[in-house]
Order: C-alpha cells, then sequence, then structure tokens
C-alpha cells in the first residue's frame, strides 16, 4: 500500500528544488517555470510558497535532504531534483553534486540514483 506523501515532507521537496535551482544565482524562464508546476502539482498555498523561497545560500541540501521522511517522498524529491538542475538544458558540475549529496544524505547509492534520474535528466 502506498503512503501519501505528508506536508512537510512535500514541503521539505519543493525548498531542496528552490535551493538547487537558486543556487547558480540565475533562474530561467524553464526553471521557474518547473518550479511553478512543482509548486501547483503539491497544491503549495501563498504562505507556505513564502516559507518554501526564504532560504540562505548557506543552507545545507544534505541536511535539507536528510529531513525528507517517507520513502516515496525521497524518489520524488530526487526526481523533481533532476528536472530542476535540467531545466536550463545543461547540468553543471556543481548541480550533479547536489544531487549526489541528496541522495548520499538520503541513504540512496549512487546506482539507484542513476536509475531514478536518468528518465528526468541530462546527463553529459
Amino acid at each position: 500500500m502506498e503512503v501519501p506523501m505528508t506536508r512537510e515532507d512535500q514541503i521539505q521537496v519543493c525548498k531542496l528544488v528552490a535551493q538547487a535551482i537558486f543556487i547558480d544565482g540565475q533562474l530561467t524562464d524553464n526553471e521557474m517555470q518547473m518550479f511553478d508546476r512543482l509548486l501547483s502539482h503539491f497544491e503549495i498555498t501563498p504562505p507556505e510558497k513564502k516559507i518554501i523561497v526564504a532560504r540562505n545560500l548557506d543552507d545545507d541540501v544534505s541536511a535539507m535532504a536528510q529531513a525528507i521522511q517517507g520513502e516515496d517522498a525521497k524518489i520524488e524529491a530526487l526526481v523533481q531534483l533532476a528536472q530542476a538542475i535540467s531545466a536550463d538544458g545543461r547540468t553543471t558540475g556543481s548541480e550533479r553534486d547536489i544531487l549526489l549529496r541528496c541522495a548520499g544524505a538520503m541513504g540512496i547509492p549512487s546506482e539507484k540514483l542513476k536509475e531514478i534520474v536518468a528518465p528526468h535528466m541530462i546527463l553529459d
């Protein structure tokens, strides 16, 4: 039986994606559209959006990833991250590093990570 994601996990997934797409200091139209779709997907309210986008460049993505509890939420977070870091049409080393650090913090081995994200991102 599939356990639905908790609201906390949904918000944490959005925070993690926000951190990943804002980290390079540039926000493309594609990244913004992807982020807006994610917020709509989880039916994020305006007050929740304020919490999600109120972030610090020093926020530790590993700690953010570790806070995600549910297994489905972990997979969803990695898929959304993969889509977010590929949204601008390229994937940098630092963006891939975020994905690896998050997976590591969630206890997901790199081989499993590749299986999860390969259909969702540009692997160059």
